[in-house]
């Protein structure tokens, strides 16, 4: 490791106005700057056969620095819409920039063909009118049969996470053009996604798409070129994460908030495009798996483990014995929830690195009423407890955040109230 002091005294979190251009893909104001990765990766000095993991990847700024740095890197996340979006980020420069003919060519298709108007429902119609619906299908259905079908002519879906790269690519630049003509009305908080009241949706989605792909294809990373880095994208749980024991050299992650941030209906358009219908049953069930999320599981007991630590037991009960309404039930049921996962996750994590494994944590705390839930401290004392170092290397105040969106929220604590956002460095002892 580099020894330097105070190398990353610094705000991790994204800076819009500064960012790099394939930041700009997912506007999304969690995780940490693509700058942050690169600054953390170089600081690490790893050997050039070291494997880089991220067991939150979300829309995989950890693996798309380290294939850029070139590095073999793994990305773990159940939300099949980051899973394609990080996919995405890994293609090629030479791929992404040689693929407009083909584009361009199933565009044409498009313009000669008389599409058929299905009747039946497809969850894009919750955004979208029918003939725009089935323009989506037909390109989507183009890009699948060239770069997502085997030798035994079995098309991949994009919600399997089995699609290439490049297939990624493409999908998920339809996927933007699509959402553009949904014109979706943005509010305050970016969890919350408010649906379109009219479905004219007028605009050219094939000539939209084709720009998005070239416009895409020049943000690519040029230090890409010709790299055939073996990096993964899974779909997989923090919990169970699907690696081999001691496999993992370096891990750089920003677990998800504590403040019940549902962010599978954040990328509510993004599942449907993808066929998952956010109607359906089995999503309220996906809802809930998701670590962080506003959905209590339907356990038989919520009582802190033997085996948590002491200050997360002491947080659980101030929320529990809280006098506002539904303390003791509901919000006590999905903190509990979150920390649950945590210790599972930690647990995960411990496995699958190695013994020399430097781990990155970037921790934002909350609050919940006047009670703040120092969460850089709690990983800190959760990681110290099954026998790791952990320095909090740079600390920055959060001036904005999802707990002061709700101003029913404001009365248990002044204006003045900050929260911290810390970065962990963990190591074995």
């Amino acid at each position: 490791m580099n020894n330097g002091k105070n190398v990353l005294n610094y705000d991790a979190k994204r800076n819009f106005s500064s960012q790099e251009k394939i930041e700009n893909w997912c506007q999304y104001y969690a995780g940490y700057s693509a700058r942050f990765a690169k600054d953390v990766i170089r600081y690490a000095d790893l050997n050039p056969d070291s494997i880089i993991l991220d067991p939150w990847n979300g829309s995989g700024t950890t693996t798309h620095i380290a294939n850029e740095l070139g590095y073999l890197s793994i990305g773990v996340d159940l939300n099949p819409v980051a899973i394609l979006i990080a996919k995405a980020k890994l293609v090629r420069f030479d791929d992404a920039n040689q693929i407009a003919g083909l584009v361009y060519e199933i565009c044409g298709r498009l313009k000669e063909k008389k599409l058929k108007i299905k009747k039946q429902y497809d969850p894009l119609d919750n955004w979208l009118n029918k003939k725009m619906v089935a323009q989506y299908r037909f390109l989507e259905g183009e890009i699948l049969k060239h770069l997502a079908t085997t030798g035994e002519k079995i098309t991949f879906t994009p919600s399997s996470g089995k699609i290439s790269n490049l297939a990624s690519f493409l999908v998920f630049a339809l996927i933007r053009a699509a959402k553009e003509l949904a014109a979706i009305p943005s509010g305050s908080n970016p969890t919350w996604v408010k649906k379109t009241k009219f479905k004219n949706n007028i605009g050219d989605l094939a000539d939209l798409w084709l720009s998005f792909v070239i416009s895409m294809a020049q943000d690519i990373p040029v230090s890409t070129l010709n790299k055939a880095l073996d990096s993964q994208i899974l779909i997989g749980d923090s919990r169970k994460i699907p690696l081999e024991d001691n496999s993992i050299d370096f891990v750089l992650t920003s677990p998800p908030y504590c403040t019940r941030i549902d962010y599978a209906i954040s990328t509510s358009f993004e599942l449907c495009a993808l066929s998952i219908d956010i109607k359906h049953k089995d999503f309220k069930e996906f809802r809930r798996e998701i670590m962080g999320a506003p959905l209590v599981r339907p356990l038989k007991i919520y009582e802190p483990k033997e085996i948590w630590v002491n200050s997360v037991k002491k947080i659980l009960n101030q929320i529990k014995n809280h006098p506002s309404k539904a303390s003791s039930s509901y919000y006590y049921k999905t903190y509990w929830n979150y920390f649950s996962d945590c210790h599972e996750s930690i647990n995960e994590i411990d496995r699958v690195c190695k013994d020399d494994c430097n781990i990155f944590f970037v921790v934002q705390g909350s609050f919940y009423k006047e009670i703040y839930v120092d969460l850089p401290s709690l990983y800190k004392e959760m990681f110290e407890n099954i026998g790791y170092s952990v320095e909090i290397i740079s600390e920055n105040l959060i001036s904005h955040s999802l707990s002061q969106i709700n101003v029913k929220s404001l009365p248990y604590r002044s204006l003045e109230s900050m929260q911290k956002e810390s970065v962990l460095h963990i190591r074995r002892i």
